[in-house]
């Protein structure tokens, strides 16, 4: 978690004295891009209201994210393993897919408000497919030298295939579950930006709004630190869950 951490900033120090140099060289006065003192007097006055605005943030992005995954789980395992209807949810995910959330949102704010339904469904709405997409993947690959041993004994059931399937390609699935939980931070925002009056990405929407780059940037760094701890803590359990399908795995060989 701290190597993560520590490699973000040094990410986001190296686009800073890029930033600064930039405005430099193009002589841009402090009001358009912020001067290295400013940012610094702007963290000082700012950087309690901006982490708790974050940490609020991060509760919806962790709510919308436990919510896709669990749907894309469902939603395969409805695919895959219910023939008669698990190509009509297919096409019924594909298509919700294709439709723009710039289209879609609105009618969220109409039927639900600017409250925390709509938060949800814009931050599951950005993040569930790419997990549906690979678990969907993952559970319509057979792995044949597994599958015809309990086929010969007359045991594969629904479930074990579902097991067998999973146990194989689970890094597969950690790395997309990992991934969308970047998704879910966007939305999140996104969510916040468009409908609520708080968390980080109202603030970003004022700052946007009054153009101080200095709040922009210093909501882009408590943002950063606190995705990578997100994906640090995702990337541990996943790893934990790897390994006992793993187990699982082994005890089919």
């Amino acid at each position: 978690m701290l190597r993560s951490l520590f490699s973000f900033l040094i990410i986001y120090a190296v686009g800073l004295a890029l930033l600064f140099c930039y405005s430099v060289l193009m002589n841009y006065p402090e009001y358009v891009i912020p001067s290295p003192s400013k940012l610094w007097d702007a963290a000082q006055a700012s950087w309690r209201p901006y982490t708790l605005a974050t940490i609020k943030t991060f509760v919806l992005v962790i709510s919308g994210h436990l919510i896709a995954v669990v749907m894309a789980f469902l939603v395969a395992l409805v695919v895959v393993t219910r023939q008669r209807v698990g190509s009509y949810v297919r096409s019924v995910a594909y298509t919700l897919q294709a439709y723009p959330l710039v289209a879609v949102a609105p009618m969220f704010f109409i039927l639900f408000g600017d409250g925390l339904v709509t938060q949800l469904l814009i931050t599951v709405t950005i993040c569930y497919f790419p997990v549906l997409l690979t678990i969907l993947g993952v559970l319509m690959s057979p792995v044949p030298e597994v599958e015809h041993f309990y086929t010969l004994n007359r045991s594969l059931t629904l479930s074990r295939v579902v097991k067998i399937r999973l146990s194989e390609n689970a890094q597969a699935v950690q790395t997309a579950v990992t991934g969308s939980a970047s998704l879910a931070v966007v939305g999140a925002i996104l969510a916040e930006y468009l409908a609520e009056y708080s968390g980080i990405g109202f603030y970003i929407w004022m700052a946007n709004n009054s153009n101080q780059l200095d709040g922009i940037l210093l909501a882009l760094l408590t943002i950063g630190c606190a995705n990578w701890i997100y994906l640090s803590i995702v990337e541990m359990v996943g790893s934990q869950a790897v390994r006992k399908l793993n187990k699982v795995k082994e005890s089919t060989k």
